[in-house]
């Protein structure tokens, strides 16, 4: 015959013996069990070597200056028979300036003709600053202030072109006429007293721009 016990709880267990086994019980069912960390594993194996540096790439072209300054030089004027007793700040170029950016050449040029003593027959001939590139040729303007004591708009000047064979420097002046009635405007070489005389007052002015070799 089974025995009939008193169960947890019941009143007419020992008050103190029945919370204390209420309270063995929650620790029991409540109760975490964490386990032992086990040891580190060992570091697996290093990756494969490092590949090689490629070459270095070829430098580029240098650029232009960013902020060129005007540079000042003296061309060579020429003509056959031309002679002059000025040299170095007193020669009549003297006060030419060009700035070149790149490949970009803008000039600028000044025929200062007081220290003339023969104006000569030949065509009159400057310099650029720096070479043309290759297989360039290139008009340029030009004009002659023959007198400077009257003004350009009253018959003190006359327009000029300047140009240059292909691969060189020497700039060949010509002044502008018509060819004859009713036919086109030409270019003649410009020589002293063609189209105007010169005298040690005159000057003769060409400007431009172009590519460099």
């Amino acid at each position: 015959m089974p025995l009939n016990l008193p169960q947890r709880g019941d009143n007419n267990w020992d008050t103190p013996l029945n919370a204390a086994l209420i309270d063995l019980d929650t620790r029991v069912t409540t109760h975490t069990h964490v386990g032992i960390t086990g040891p580190t594993g060992p570091t697996g194996p290093a990756g494969g070597p490092t590949g090689a540096t490629g070459a270095t790439g070829a430098t580029g072209p240098t650029g232009p200056a960013l902020n060129p300054q005007p540079v000042r030089w003296s061309p060579v004027f020429s003509a056959t028979g031309l002679t002059f007793t000025g040299t170095n700040s007193t020669y009549p170029t003297y006060e030419s300036y060009y700035v070149q950016a790149g490949k970009l050449v803008t000039f600028y040029i000044i025929v200062n003709l007081s220290t003339v003593t023969s104006f000569g027959t030949g065509q009159y001939k400057l310099q650029l600053p720096v070479a043309p590139a290759a297989n360039m040729m290139n008009h340029f303007n030009g004009w002659i202030h023959v007198d400077p004591a009257v003004s350009p708009d009253n018959g003190g000047h006359s327009i000029l072109n300047a140009d240059h064979l292909a691969g060189s420097t020497t700039l060949d002046l010509h002044y502008i006429k018509a060819a004859g009635p009713n036919s086109a405007v030409i270019e003649s070489l410009f020589s002293q007293g063609t189209p105007v005389t010169l005298t040690t007052a005159s000057k003769i002015y060409v400007n431009g721009t172009y590519i460099a070799a």
